[in-house]
């Protein structure tokens, strides 16, 4: 039951697929740990979209389900064929008993067997577990029992099996808007969602968790604001996954799939399917089933446009439609609105949509609701923009053209086709500059009083310097660079702004600090940042355009009029001669992409020019749980500052964690604490060890592993430990002191030109 493929059971997507969504998953597992410690055991996972909530829940129940732990896990996805919170009550029953008695028999493929009548599942019970078996059979035959709540049934398992039944709740935006029985009494008959809140703010005694999802709009619109609730209910929001994981997927899928990709194909896919799970399966397996490869941007295109316009993509996004607009005069209402929001540069004032949609629907506002419920457009605050999905704009622009305009079809090809090919080159530019983007934002918001090479400020003065060195020699060129430049500390980086003319674009950005420590106005200090990027240097003309827009920024902005300004220019290619000797404005910084990626590289290694000049410094960690860790992150930075190469730097971390795991299992340390020095010389990095106990895996001075202070599994596995360290390092030895034993770990250098 260990492979994958066997431990599957309700999960769609292979382990290897969704490794980079294991904290959400582990998260969910860990809950009857955080029941243990009285933590808020019920989550509320939002996200987009897409992104994979439903998927995490349905890794959970399998994990939950293998585990035959304290938690018995119930996955229940609410269909819109239950029209009555006594039809989600008797369904949600039906699906309780059946995976209850799954769990309890270890049967995992009854879970996954839908023609199975609940006798026939309940006739498979333990005879231990009748008695609530046959509460919930009783239930489930009398709708009556689900007056007062339509979730009591997870009160009978918890009551009935021992255990914690762990809920996962998914599509829970369809409990909002379900009407009363006129033949009931309404003052008993609460909604779905009142009952499921008031389920969860009574379970602060552990005895059931649960973890909803489904549309984050709605799920707004019904969360109380009830501290009983809030105090219950732990938020999980599920990010994007990185570009790099996005492309991992569609390559591995692409390859079960038969279905030939490039690298740059792959990209621009994560790219213009923003990420979205369900679309890039939806275009894979449709050029499965079609035999045609995706190894150019026409190939992928032409897929892509079939399966808007005539695959599952499109049929999906036409039910999101028809879900929200749901009369033929909403719908045509819907179509306009949507498509002037593709079209527009930017938000539109909420009034000037809701009067061009009057022209087709009386109050509209109803309409313009649901759309933003269905994330289909974004209104907040008086405007009203585009969703951030871009297929839902390229879908409304084509059913638009075909259905309302009723333009002729193409004798051969799409319309959308061309339209895409237009974009997919810039839309790989964008990839590039965003990525630079980032880079830039982690280096300013890491700002914090460093001293960094003056260098790298300065394009004219890095090229004097390091013209036609490797990476290597820069990077150590920085090292022993004696001019520095004094960083400030940013609290605030803002976007000012973009545009773009032939041959170049731009992205302006402000950034606020402080500096020489001293939070007063005197200290503060604004950087007006141009980041350029154009296909040659950037020559004086270019510059005084930059320079006319920044200057239009600062007149916007009043409040920097009296802070002095920075002005730092960075430009892919760097700048010509003409601008580098001129050096104006006089205050301006000058540097090219490869200098920003060093200085990236100097504020993420703080202990880079400062250590190797240093001949040794110290750490002292907590003996805790993973407190090792830190050491060995320490290390590594250190390491890397001397350029050790990666394996090195992973024998070194490996080593130092099992010694400080030998210090803090056996070290007898009075005060728990592990000191750590780290010398670094020309040709080596040693590491002392030391704590203030009697013992550290020796008897004697000698370095001999002790053989008789602890018991036969400590000693071996204490001698395992030290076992790896010496395989790891090149010299190992133990140094007795008054006040306990120190562990010296030395490993050598091997420069690349004296291997």
């Amino acid at each position: 039951m260990t492979d994958q493929h066997k431990t599957r059971i309700l999960a769609r997507v292979d382990d290897d697929l969704f490794e980079d969504r294991g904290r959400e998953v582990e998260s969910i597992v860990g809950i009857p740990d955080a029941i243990s410690r009285q933590r808020p055991c019920s989550r509320l996972v939002l996200g987009a979209r897409h992104i994979g909530k439903t998927e995490i829940l349905r890794k959970a129940f399998d994990e939950l389900f293998m585990l035959q732990g304290p938690a018995l896990p119930i996955y229940y996805s609410i269909s819109t064929t239950r029209s009555t919170p006594d039809a989600i009550a008797g369904d949600l029953t039906r699906e309780a008993l059946k995976q209850a008695v799954a769990f309890r028999t270890c049967d995992y493929g009854l879970v996954r067997d839908s023609a199975k009548s609940v006798d026939a599942i309940s006739s498979q019970s333990d005879r231990d577990d009748l008695p609530w078996v046959r509460e919930l059979l009783d239930r489930v035959r009398n709708p009556a029992a689900f007056i007062h709540n339509p979730f009591s049934a997870v009160s009978v398992l918890a009551a009935g099996t021992g255990l914690v039944p762990v809920v996962l709740l998914d599509n829970l935006q369809r409990l909002v808007g379900f009407e009363t029985d006129g033949h009931q009494d309404e003052r008993s008959h609460r909604q779905p969602d009142e009952a499921l809140f008031e389920f969860i703010a009574l379970q602060n005694e552990g005895r059931t968790a649960f973890v909803l999802t489904g549309l984050e709009r709605p799920i707004g619109e019904i969360l109380p604001a009830d501290e009983d609730v809030l105090s219950q209910l732990e938020s999980m929001r599920v990010e994007r996954l990185p570009d790099a994981a996005i492309e991992r997927v569609i390559r591995t899928t692409s390859g079960r799939l038969d279905v030939e990709i490039s690298d740059s194909t792959a990209e621009l896919m994560a790219q213009q399917l923003g990420g979205d799970l369900f679309y890039i399966r939806a275009i894979l397996d449709r050029a499965a089933a079609d035999g045609t490869s995706l190894r150019t941007f026409v190939d992928f295109e032409k897929v892509y446009a079939g399966e808007v316009l005539k695959g599952r993509i499109g049929r999906h996004l036409a039910g999101l439609l028809r879900v929200a607009a749901r009369e033929p005069g909403e719908q045509r209402c819907a179509l306009e609105v949507l498509r002037l929001l593709s079209e527009a540069d930017g938000p539109v004032p909420l009034d000037t949509i809701l009067e061009r949609a009057s022209r087709y629907l009386p109050g509209p506002e109803l309409l313009i609701r649901r759309l933003h419920s269905m994330e289909l457009l974004n209104a907040s605050y008086g405007f009203v923009a585009a969703a951030h999905d871009s297929v839902v704009g390229d879908y409304v622009r084509a059913i638009y053209r075909d259905e309302v305009v009723g333009s002729r079809p193409a004798l051969t090809g799409e319309e959308l086709l061309r339209d895409k090919l237009k974009g997919s080159y810039r839309l790989m530019m964008s990839r590039f500059n965003r990525s630079v983007e980032s880079q830039l934002l982690e280096a300013l918001s890491h700002f914090d009083f460093q001293s960094v090479p003056a260098s790298l400020l300065n394009q004219k003065v890095f090229e004097e310097l390091y013209h036609g060195s490797s990476r290597m020699q820069i990077r150590r060129g920085l090292e022993q660079e004696e001019s520095r430049a004094r960083l400030p500390q940013m609290v605030l980086v803002k976007d000012a702004g973009a545009g773009a003319e032939r041959g170049m674009t731009w992205r302006f950005f402000f950034s606020s600090g402080f500096e020489g420590g001293i939070y007063s106005e005197s200290n503060e200090v604004v950087w007006l940042i141009a980041l350029i990027n154009a296909r040659e240097p950037l020559d004086e003309d270019s510059l005084k355009r930059v320079d006319s827009l920044l200057d239009a920024t600062l007149r916007r902005r009043r409040e920097l009029q009296s802070i002095p300004v920075i002005r730092w220019y960075i430009s892919k290619e760097g700048f010509s001669r003409t601008v580098l000797d001129s050096q104006l404005p006089a205050n301006g910084l000058f540097s090219n992409y490869l200098q920003l990626d060093f200085l990236h590289e100097q504020i993420e290694r703080p202990l880079g020019a400062e250590a190797l000049r240093s001949s040794d410094f110290e750490l002292v960690i907590p003996v805790e749980n993973e407190t090792e860790l830190i050491a060995a992150r320490t290390a590594e930075q250190i390491a890397r500052a001397a350029e050790f190469d990666q394996e090195s730097i992973n024998q070194i971390k490996t080593a130092l964690i099992e010694a400080c795991i030998n210090a803090a299992e056996h070290g007898e340390s009075p005060d728990r604490r592990i000191y750590q020095r780290f010398a670094l010389t020309d040709d080596r990095l040693i590491i002392t060890v030391r704590n203030k106990g009697k013992i550290f895996g020796l008897t004697d001075a000698s370095s001999t592993p002790t053989t008789g202070v602890a018991s036969g599994a400590a000693r071996s596995s204490r001698g395992r430990g030290l076992q790896i360290i010496r395989a790891l390092m090149d010299e190992v030895h133990f140094e007795r002191s008054d006040d306990g034993v120190s562990l010296v770990m030395t490993k050598f250098l091997k420069r690349p030109e004296n291997p």
